[in-house]
């Protein structure tokens, strides 16, 4: 009998393996190692057999490959790197050696994560000698992830850095996944992710779907193959597992019809709808509205209401090829089949009560998807009113104050949504810029009294925006008052209002300076409300007695180590126990001549409600907080934390010289800045002013050799930057490596940079820097011309007469004045041209 060679492989094996244009493509990327390749598909396309094709043809003892799927999660950065760094050694254990002792002593630095990968690939691509080739496949799990952003921006670095470590030009990545690259980057600033190439794999032509069935070995006729290719269009994974029956079918020794394989794929994908892939297909439809409705206006003849987003996304979902530009059709009969439009609009859908009950368990983000899939056709006009005020406000408390106030603004017509959405309108508009307009509305609303939450919202809101003190003491009277008068409402709720009245009453005395009122508002508001509610009113309490009542103190760190019902709350509730007020009792437990109460409410904090941020980076976030103690606490994370990573470091340190810019240069903290920076792959305009100010501070100083060594550092990090905002903000360093080497008499150099800063400021329609206003521009821009015209007097003087330095000269100033000097003393102003021999 003959043995089966179509198997359920987890890998196809390489005789089986048919080449298309993606890895011709993806060859050519590889081979050029000048930018990382996106492979971008759907699942069940290949794509992983496509990559180890590719590692299994290309790699030799001039290139090695490192696979790591990036679907096996790890909790934080640094083991993510320290995995793809495991992962590359042990695969390569014959060529790289023994290296894990070297890693290890990189690894006990306490270096920042990206430090640390970037170390041990160097070390690692200095042991080979050899090109290196990372394939990251299964991307798409980053997006779970917090940190996703730091390894995109690590990856672009990686081929940014190539100045400074020529190693890297043998490393380059190749990422795999089912959504697109800009899909994952939660900050689009910090990391664009704009150097990868993007590698499209459609389904087998004619000619590969022919290929495979040579390769396969499976004695069907032409007709049986062309009809296999008619139902799935060269899709690979439907090619195979059908090919795969019908070998055996071929093995048992039946005959092989074209009614037969119409009769297998129908049974098998077009009865239950529950095999691969039409099984994820369908699921992915349903889950999406937006994607249903595209297909069923497809199925009607309408594929012009395709957006590009919709074309991207149903390539992605396997529904669509990847030619978007051509005609937008189904890529196959079976799914096509399996999308009809039967059930496409059979598909529930989420309703209205689904939404309102995500709202009322406060899961907001949750509900804002149900409220803008829900059919509107399908609702009655208040259930419509209804769905599109809590959109508003769901919007609303997530802060997402534009977009509510979009929805919001239209108004209803509806009970009780016909008054009750101004309240939000209001602040919405107040805290989008567009103050006096929501005042107007809050003004206007309140004189209800409908003694309701939106009502309350309204008082409250008007209460803490407006400048009069003695109206909005009346406002939040009224508001405590109309507690006692509103009805259905919790006592838990109510007690929450009043505590906040009176807690913005006594921020309101505190201004006043009337401390005694204050403290009778804040113990008023004690007696109202819960054990989290009660530490942020008797740490306010602590802070308007001005610091004199120790035991307030010590009971807010004895409740919080002793109670076991506190747990970190959202931050809309401002007297709660969230994470920044958590900050602010933490800072209050600071005292640098005494830290036994800030270490023991440390620890307790980092295990019971900060777990997802390390020790170092609740110290740095406290830190950012504080007035008082800022510059204290800075100093105690950079001098007493071994375990503070090389990033918070770095951070800490640049702080620290921000506070104490008089002394930047005699502080032992810039020096350890400015090594931390060489190796920080970022630079913001802060780094940029830093360097600026030493620079002119050593200059000043006249150490213009040291001014200049530093500017260097700054200078090569420049070089990297493709940011134009940061190039036209480094324009200060070449301003002032100009005038260095203008003092050091090297016209040329000095030349140079100035014409570097005149182009970084003709190329630019930007009038001013983040610290050099236009007046400063224009200054900035006048010298360097000076220093120009200088080197061209300069120049001329040497094809002319020259004066030694000890000659005695005359020259004439624009005032008239004429001095008689050696020329050392006049030169600088005869090159400036403030002056002329005569």
């Amino acid at each position: 009998m003959k043995e089966k060679v179509l198997k359920k492989y987890t890998k196809i094996p390489p005789h089986l393996y048919v080449e298309r244009n993606a890895d011709l493509q993806l060859k050519n990327i590889i081979e050029e190692m000048q930018r990382p390749g996106y492979v971008l598909v759907a699942r069940q396309m290949g794509k992983t057999n496509l990559l180890f094709h590719a590692k299994g043809t290309l790699e030799n003892e001039k290139r090695l490959f490192a696979y790591i799927d990036l679907s096996n999660l790890y909790d934080n950065e640094v083991d993510c790197y320290r995995n793809i760094i495991n992962i590359i050694v042990e695969s390569n254990l014959g060529v790289i050696g023994n290296i894990e002792n070297d890693i290890d002593q990189i690894r006990r630095k306490s270096l920042s994560p990206h430090s640390e990968y970037y170390r041990c690939l160097k070390l690692i691509l200095n042991k080979i000698n050899c090109e290196l080739v990372i394939i990251l496949d299964e991307i798409d799990a980053l997006k779970s992830i917090s940190y996703s952003d730091n390894i995109f921006a690590q990856i672009r670095s990686t081929y940014f850095s190539r100045t400074n470590f020529p190693e890297f030009e043998r490393l380059t990545y190749v990422l795999s996944g089912v959504v697109e690259p800009t899909e994952l980057i939660k900050d689009k600033n910090k990391s664009p992710f704009n150097i990868g190439e993007k590698i499209y794999l459609d389904d087998f032509t004619k000619s590969e779907h022919d290929d495979f069935i040579s390769k396969s070995g499976l004695q069907i006729s032409t007709l049986i193959s062309n009809e296999i290719y008619k139902w799935a269009n060269g899709n690979p994974r439907l090619t195979f597992d059908i090919c795969s029956d019908v070998e055996s079918l071929v093995i048992e020794g039946r005959s092989v019809t074209v009614d037969l394989i119409e009769d297998l794929i129908k049974k098998k994908y077009l009865t239950f709808f529950d095999v691969s892939p039409i099984d994820h297909i369908r699921e992915l439809i349903k889950n999406n509205k937006q994607l249903k409705n595209a297909l069923i206006a497809l199925r009607k003849g309408r594929p012009e209401e395709f957006t590009d987003e919709i074309k991207s996304k149903l390539y992605l979902f396997g529904i669509i090829s990847s030619n978007f530009e051509g005609e937008i059709r189904i890529k196959n009969k079976i799914i096509e089949e399996s999308l009809s439009e039967e059930w496409l609009t059979s598909i529930k859908d989420n309703t209205h009560i689904d939404g309102l009950i995500k709202y009322s368990n406060e899961s907001y983000h949750e509900a804002i998807e149900i409220f803008e899939s829900v059919d509107q056709d399908s609702l009655s006009n208040t259930d419509l009113e209804s769905n599109r005020y809590f959109l508003g406000l769901s919007y609303f408390n997530v802060k997402n104050y534009k977009k509510a106030m979009q929805i919001l603004s239209d108004g209803f017509s509806e009970e009780p949504f016909v008054l009750d959405y101004k309240p939000y309108l209001g602040v919405c508009k107040i805290a989008v810029g567009e103050k006096n307009e929501g005042i107007s509305i809050l003004e206007e609303y309140i004189k209800g009294e409908n003694h309701n939450r939106a009502y309350h919202i309204g008082l409250l809101n008007l209460a803490i925006s407006i400048d009069d003190q003695n109206q909005a003491l009346n406002l939040l009277e009224k508001l405590f008052s109309s507690t006692y008068k509103a009805s259905g409402e919790k006592k838990e709720y109510l007690n929450k209002i009043r505590s906040l009245s009176l807690y913005y009453q006594a921020v309101i005395y505190k201004k006043k300076e009337d401390v005694e009122s204050a403290l009778e508002q804040i113990n008023k508001a004690l007696e109202f409300c819960n054990v989290s509610d009660s530490l942020f009113l008797k740490y306010q309490k602590y802070v308007i007695s001005q610091q004199t009542d120790v035991s307030i103190k010590d009971d807010i760190f004895k409740t919080i180590l002793s109670s076991s019902i506190l747990k970190i709350e959202s931050d809309s509730h401002p007297i709660g126990f969230n994470k920044n007020n958590l900050l602010l009792y933490l800072e209050l437990a600071f005292d640098k001549d005494n830290l036994d109460n800030f270490s023991l409410l440390l620890d307790y904090s980092n295990k019971n409600f900060l777990k997802d941020i390390t020790k170092p980076e609740i110290i740095y976030s406290i830190s950012k907080l504080s007035k008082l103690k800022r510059n204290e606490i800075l100093k105690y994370l950079v001098n007493n934390l071994d375990e503070t990573n090389e990033t918070l470091l770095y951070k800490a340190t640049k702080e620290i010289c921000l506070i104490d810019l008089a002394n930047l240069t005699d502080n032992v903290h810039f020096n350890k800045y400015v090594e931390l920076f060489s190796g920080n792959a970022f630079i913001d305009p802060s780094d940029i002013y830093l360097f600026a100010v030493a620079i002119k501070s050593l200059s000043d100083s006249s150490e213009i050799n040291k001014a200049l060594s530093i500017a260097k550092i700054i200078e090569l990090k420049l070089k990297e930057t493709i940011d134009d905002e940061t190039k036209f903000e480094s324009l200060i360093i070449y301003y002032w490596m100009s005038n260095l080497y203008f003092s050091l008499r090297d016209g040329k150099k000095s030349m140079l940079y100035a014409d570097h800063a005149l182009e970084l400021l003709e190329n630019s329609s930007r009038k001013k820097t983040s610290v050099i206003d236009e007046k400063g521009i224009q200054t900035i821009k006048n010298q360097l011309l000076q220093i120009k015209n200088s080197h061209e007097i300069f120049m001329l003087l040497l094809t002319s007469k020259k004066f030694g330095r000890n000659d005695i000269v005359e020259v004439k100033y624009p005032d008239g004045r004429i001095e008689k000097k050696k020329y050392k003393y006049v030169e600088a102003d005869v090159l400036a041209k403030k002056c002329e021999i005569v």
